[in-house]
């Protein structure tokens, strides 16, 4: 995955050293990996994981993202498989034009997408491991949910929400997904 943050760097012109949170990150040095290291902030509530991530030699902060406030606001934001509660104070923690890169495992590229402070601007797909670069429109396709249930042992696949014991998952769920901070709309 660290190639996959270093190729986005590339692609959306971060420099050589962009400032990037990792939210909820867990263990996972792969962000910081791809981006050069100490300028990537790893922020997780579980105090034993970030002294792991420090013991590692990388930047850490225990932390819900909610409840974090950053000293400057930052170039790239990376959910990846993160699991936080409050999706609106992301664009707070972004400087203008800045870009959150998500999959959407646990619905968090949805979420985003429904926000009036960002916009979807590309996607990778069909897997963040395997894939390529598509458009907005493309991207846009591939969020939503797909609904299945489970019958005699068996899984059915996209089935109708009022199937008996639906269940509902993410439709592209390994996927990435890139939004960009707009710019400020002045108010009168």
């Amino acid at each position: 995955m660290a190639i996959r943050w270093r190729e986005i760097g590339q692609r959306y012109n971060l420099g050589v050293s962009p400032r990037v949170l990792y939210a909820a990150s867990g263990k996972d040095p792969s962000v910081a990996v791809g981006f050069g290291g100490q300028n990537v902030v790893h922020v997780d509530p579980d105090e034993k994981t970030i002294k792991a991530l420090e013991k590692a030699g990388y930047t850490g902060v225990t932390s819900r993202v909610e409840d974090f406030t950053p000293g400057k606001p930052f170039d790239l934001i990376a959910l990846y498989r993160s699991h936080i509660d409050h999706h609106e104070v992301l664009p707070n923690l972004l400087k203008l034009g800045g870009l959150i890169v998500t999959n959407n495992g646990t619905f968090d590229a949805d979420r985003l997408a429904k926000s009036d402070e960002l916009e979807l601007i590309a996607g990778y797909l069909p897997s963040y491991y395997e894939g390529s670069w598509v458009d907005a429109e493309e991207a846009r396709r591939e969020l939503g949910s797909r609904f299945f249930a489970v019958e005699n042992g068996k899984i059915l696949r996209d089935v109708e929400p009022t199937y008996s014991g639906v269940l509902e998952e993410a439709k592209n769920q390994e996927g990435l997904f890139v939004f960009r901070k707009k710019p400020e709309v002045l108010r009168p």
